[in-house]
């Protein structure tokens, strides 16, 4: 089963990665989910010793009861949205526990980390190379169909080099590798620049403090040192790339004149605060959502993940939601056993905390930054369960 667990979980980091990628066409989603349900298949016939994780069961049942409650146009797919959701997060989130889901799991984080780190170094030279790669919506957005989809995984490649690079100094690994890691993470910030995302830039901020906030927690003068010589750096050295924050500067001047910084998500926030006070206990049901919706695909942009599960599943789910990842968060700040890996998965963890207040992919099962946040909760769950587990 080990053999197999490892050849599904590569071809699930490619299948998922597909779905973001420019360059080859998306599976369309019956055969997404497809794919995933036959997944599922194989590993029911082997579980054993199968856990389930009591908050995630407890969120699906509001989820569902969610759906129950409230009337849902027909247009918007409920039922469906919420067994996709139900079938992803029960293959690589944390719902599940066993065995072979937890090698998986692991693997499938492994080498889908790999692969973004790989493309997040690659996509600068996708601006500056004439290689007639296509360009997606919002802006650059390198190897990605979307600005919006480039610039969290940036900050993903950016972490994970950062966990790279503390693993060769702990086992004293070559200094070549050191110094193309040190390349790499320059290459991805200047690409995260250009990818224009505000969102994503302080996300990745935020998730890096985090990192060397843990990872230096009882070392306070290291820490101290670290916080005050690298915004020095990255002031001194602002004349070298500030020809990369265009698109940014364009941005900043856009909320200016709406005298807003906010101004491209104010509408859809008001309509997701409108759609709780209608609803505020159970919320308006799982994946609706009342404003500029496609009414043949059902879907919409909700603005914030945060506000979209309090509008959906109200005080019940979001509270639900809430608890499990400053839950996580905690344990991960609390850890002393593996600071590196703690270090690593808390600021993937506050990066996409920070990220989804102004992105709403938290619920939607079809998209890769879903994938990958309810692969990183899985592997959250995996760590804190067994510490010495190897997941990155």
């Amino acid at each position: 089963m080990i053999t197999l667990s490892k050849y599904l979980s590569i071809l699930t980091a490619l299948i998922t990665l597909n779905q973001a990628f420019i360059l080859t066409p998306a599976i369309p989603q019956p055969i997404y989910y497809s794919i995933f349900a036959g997944f599922i298949v194989v590993f029911i016939f082997n579980v054993k010793g199968i856990k389930i994780n009591p908050l995630m069961l407890l969120f699906l049942l509001i989820a569902g009861f969610s759906i129950l409650a409230n009337d849902i146009p027909g247009y918007i797919q409920a039922p469906f949205r919420l067994l996709s959701f139900i079938l992803i997060v029960s293959l690589i989130g944390p719902f599940f526990q066993s065995p072979s889901l937890n090698f998986f799991k692991a693997k499938t984080f492994q080498i889908s980390n790999q692969l973004l780190l790989l493309l997040g170094a690659l996509t600068f030279f996708v601006y500056i190379l004439p290689l007639e790669i296509p360009q997606g919506r919002g802006g650059f957005t390198g190897f990605m169909v979307h600005s919006m989809t480039l610039g969290p995984f940036l900050g993903v490649a950016i972490i994970f080099a950062l966990n790279k690079l503390y693993d060769f100094h702990i086992f004293k690994f070559s200094k070549i590798k050191k110094h193309l890691l040190i390349v790499a993470i320059v290459l991805i910030f200047i690409s995260l620049l250009l990818a224009s995302s505000r969102s994503a830039i302080l996300a990745t901020l935020g998730g890096s403090s985090f990192f060397f906030f843990k990872y230096y927690q009882y070392r306070l003068g290291r820490l101290f040192l670290l916080y005050t010589l690298i915004p020095l750096g990255v002031i001194f050295s602002f004349p070298l790339w500030e020809g990369y924050t265009d698109g940014i500067q364009k941005k900043i001047e856009y909320s200016e004149r709406n005298e807003d910084i906010y101004a491209t998500r104010r509408s859809n926030w008001d309509m997701r605060l409108a759609e709780f006070q209608s609803s505020p206990i159970i919320g308006i049901g799982f994946a609706n959502m009342t404003g500029h919706v496609n009414v043949e695909t059902g879907t919409s942009e909700p603005g914030s993940s945060w506000f979209a599960v309090l509008a959906q599943t109200g005080v019940l789910g979001a509270g639900v939601v809430i608890l499990l990842f400053l839950g996580n968060l905690w344990m991960l700040i609390r850890d002393k056993e593996n600071r590196l890996m703690a270090a690593t998965l808390g600021g993937l963890l506050v990066l996409f905390i920070l990220h989804m207040m102004a992105e709403g992919y938290l619920l939607a099962s079809g998209s890769y930054l879903f994938f990958y946040l309810w692969l990183l909760l899985g592997n959250i769950q995996l760590f804190k369960t067994y510490k010495n587990f190897r997941i990155i």
